[in-house]
C-alpha cells in the first residue's frame, strides 16, 4: 500500500494573500486566503506523518491541484507503508529525506549496508551503540583503521577523524596523507560518534559527503567534501566578467565545500601585515605547513583579486588532481597548470625594468627597502611566461612557480616580492622558488611591450569538470577544464 509522505524539510509561510513554499533551489508562490492557509497547514502537517494515497486524494480533494503540485516539486513523495513503518522512527530517516530524491530506495539500500568501526578507537563503542539503536548492521574490526560503510564486498565510504593545524577536530573522509590523530583528551568518543554516524549514513547517498570541524569550545562548522573530477559537458549560464564577483563566488564556495583550498586571508598573521601601499592576499591550502599558505600582494586590489580567481585558485585545485587543468573565459584560455619550465640560461631574457608598467612606483619601493633585483623571463615550450627575479646582493635567482599566460601580472609579482621582504615572509610562501643557473646572465634586454602573451586558443580535447556547475551557480565567470 502506497503512502503520500511530506518531507520533514518542507519550509513555508503565509504573507499578503500568498503561500510561500521553499524548495532546495526555488521559492514557489501560491495565491491563498487565510482560511485556505489554515487548511493547507493542516494538510502538510498530516502529510509529514504520512497518509495512505487513496485516503489523501479523498481527504484533500478540494486542494487536489496543490497536492499534485507538491508531488511534482518533490515536497511530497510516494513510499510503501511497510518501508515507512520500519524506518520513520529512526534518527536517520529525516537525514535521508533531505539528501535523497528517492527515499524509499535509499532506505531499502540502507538495510543492506554494513558499518565497520576500528576496535581501538575511542568513539568505536559509542558509534556501535548508535548503529544498534537505529537497527543498522555494525561490527568491530581489529584490522580496521577507519570507520567504514560496506555494501557486499565494496567499501562505499570511509571516515577518519583528525586534528588540523587550527587544532580543530575534523570528521572527514579518510585520506592516504598523514594526519594528526585525535587524542581522547581533545574530545570524548561519545561526543564524536554522532558526527561519524551522520557522515557515514549520508555519505552513500550524497554527491558531496559531509565534513565537520569541531573547535575546542565545541562550536561546530559543517561543509561538503569536494573532490575535483572529470564530468559531462556543461553549458555555462553566468556571463560575469567582474573579478570581484568571481572572487565572492570562490569565497562562497569555500564556505560550503571542503577542498584542497581551505580559506582566504585566514593566515594567523594577516592582521599584523604591513598593508600600505601594497595590499596582501593569503590563500590557505592543504599540505605541509610550509607549503600550505600562499602570499600574494599588489597595489591594485582588483588586479590582485583577478590573479586569485584566474591563477591561484586553479593552481591550488591542481595540488590534488592528476591531470593538467585549464581555465577558460568565454572560450578563451586564461591559465593552465603544469607548464613545463626548463631553467635554461640560454633562453632567459632580461626585462628592461623602466618599460614595465608602474615602474616609478615599484622602483621607489625597491629603493626604500634597499632591494637590488633584476627581472628575467623566458617562454615555455607551450607558450607560457616564466618570470625570474635575480637578487644581485646574494647572487641568487628565483622563479615564480606558476608560468603565466598574461604578462599583465608581472607588476603584481614584483609587489609580492617587495611586500614579502617588508613583512618577513619566506620566499617559498610567495610562490617563488630558488633555481640554479649554470652560467653568467646575458645582458640583452627586451622591453615589456616586446613580450607577447601566450596562445589563448581553446583545445578541443579539454574536458569539463564537476566544479563548473557549482561555481556557475555562485557567479564565477570562468570554466575549469581538464587538459
Amino acid at each position: 500500500m502506497d503512502v503520500l509522505k511530506g518531507r520533514n524539510t518542507i519550509r513555508y509561510h503565509y504573507k499578503d494573500g500568498h503561500l510561500y513554499l521553499y524548495g532546495s533551489d526555488h521559492t514557489f508562490k501560491v495565491k491563498a486566503t487565510e482560511e485556505d492557509y489554515l487548511t493547507i497547514h493542516f494538510m502538510i502537517s498530516e502529510l509529514r506523518n504520512g497518509v495512505v494515497k487513496e485516503e489523501a486524494l479523498v481527504k484533500f480533494r478540494r486542494y487536489s491541484s496543490l497536492l499534485t503540485f507538491l508531488i511534482e516539486k518533490d515536497f511530497v513523495y510516494t513510499i510503501s507503508k511497510e518501508v515507512l513503518k520500519n524506518h520513520k522512527e529512526h534518527e536517520y530517516f529525516t537525514w535521508l529525506e533531505e539528501v535523497s530524491p528517492n527515499n524509499e530506495q535509499s532506505l531499502q539500500m540502507l538495510e543492506r549496508l554494513a558499518f565497520v568501526c576500528p576496535i581501538e578507537d575511542d568513539a568505536a563503542y559509542s558509534f556501535m551503540k548508535k548503529c544498534e539503536d537505529n537497527e543498522l548492521n555494525c561490527r568491530m574490526d581489529q584490522q580496521a583503521v577507519s570507520y567504514q560503510v560496506w555494501k557486499d564486498d565494496k567499501c562505499l565510504a570511509s571516515y577518519l577523524p583528525y586534528v588540523n593545524e587550527q587544532e580543530e577536530v575534523v570528521v572527514a573522509p579518510s585520506s592516504s596523507a598523514y594526519r594528526t590523530p585525535v587524542d581522547h583528551t581533545l574530545i570524548a568518543g561519545k561526543l564524536l560518534s554522532p558526527f561519524l554516524f551522520y557522515s557515514l549514513v549520508t555519505a552513500v547517498f550524497k554527491d558531496y559527503p559531509s565534513v565537520f570541524f569541531i573547535k575546542k569550545d565545541l562550536e561546530v562548522t559543517k561543509k561538503e567534501y569536494f573532490q575535483l573530477q572529470r564530468a559531462d559537458s556543461y553549458v555555462k549560464k553566468s556571463k560575469n566578467k567582474d573579478p570581484m564577483k568571481s572572487l565572492n563566488a570562490l569565497e562562497k564556495f569555500l564556505q560550503t565545500y571542503q577542498s584542497s583550498i581551505l580559506s582566504f586571508n585566514s593566515d594567523e598573521r594577516y592582521e599584523k601585515y604591513l598593508q600600505l601601499p601594497i595590499q596582501i592576499f593569503t590563500v590557505q591550502r592543504t599540505g605541509k605547513w610550509e607549503e600550505s599558505d600562499l602570499f600574494v600582494a599588489d597595489i591594485d586590489y582588483e588586479r590582485l583579486s583577478k590573479f586569485v580567481v584566474e591563477v591561484v585558485f586553479i593552481e591550488a585545485l591542481q595540488k590534488e588532481y592528476h591531470e593538467r587543468l585549464s581555465l577558460f573565459e568565454g572560450g578563451q584560455l586564461i591559465h593552465r597548470t603544469k607548464a613545463l619550465v626548463k631553467d635554461d640560461e640560454g633562453k632567459l631574457r632580461k626585462i628592461a625594468r623602466e618599460t614595465i608598467p608602474e615602474y616609478e612606483m615599484f622602483q621607489r619601493l625597491l629603493e626604500k627597502e634597499q632591494l637590488d633585483v633584476t627581472f628575467y623571463y623566458h617562454r615555455t615550450a607551450s607558450g607560457e611566461l616564466a618570470f625570474y627575479i635575480r637578487d644581485e646582493y646574494t647572487r641568487s635567482t628565483y622563479r615564480y612557480e606558476y608560468a603565466l599566460m598574461n604578462k599583465e601580472y608581472l607588476p603584481l609579482l614584483i609587489y609580492t616580492w617587495i611586500s614579502a621582504f617588508k613583512n618577513g615572509i619566506s620566499v617559498e610562501k610567495t610562490g617563488f622558488q630558488s633555481v640554479s643557473i649554470s652560467s653568467e646572465f646575458k645582458e640583452a634586454e627586451d622591453s615589456f611591450d616586446f613580450i607577447s602573451s601566450g596562445d589563448k586558443r581553446a583545445n578541443d580535447s579539454n574536458q569539463h569538470t564537476n566544479i563548473n556547475p557549482i561555481l556557475d551557480d555562485l557567479g564565477y565567470g570562468y570554466e575549469v577544464m581538464e587538459g
